[in-house]
């Protein structure tokens, strides 16, 4: 009889682990957009599809930061759709800053 519990294999594990983050940075991102659009702002679905590989980069870094934090997979989702609204400018700032205080020189 075979083993029900047999491990996944890698890309497969791998795909399904950064689906929900990229996800979450997805609907960050449709946050900000409606956020923009509720202050009277124009919103424009062009705009939005050109943020699509920032939504992919983004769900990696937040499903990777709170793997380095040993967070739940719900708290990863959360970091990266926090990444998401935030946006890839803010997060540019805030990565350059903790680098300048790292540096001893």
């Amino acid at each position: 009889m075979a083993d029900p519990n047999l491990p996944e294999p890698a890309p497969y594990a791998i795909l399904m682990t950064l689906i929900g983050p990229v996800v979450s940075a997805g609907v960050g991102v449709v946050m900000r957009h409606a956020q923009r659009a509720a202050t009277g702002k124009p919103f424009s679905l062009r705009r939005l599809s050109f943020e699509l590989p920032s939504v992919i980069g983004l769900g990696i870094m937040g499903g990777a930061l709170g793997d380095w934090l040993g967070a739940a997979e719900t708290v990863r989702w959360g970091l990266a759709a926090t990444l998401g609204y935030l946006g890839p400018q803010v997060v540019e700032v805030v990565f350059y800053r903790w680098i300048a205080r790292q540096d001893p020189g």
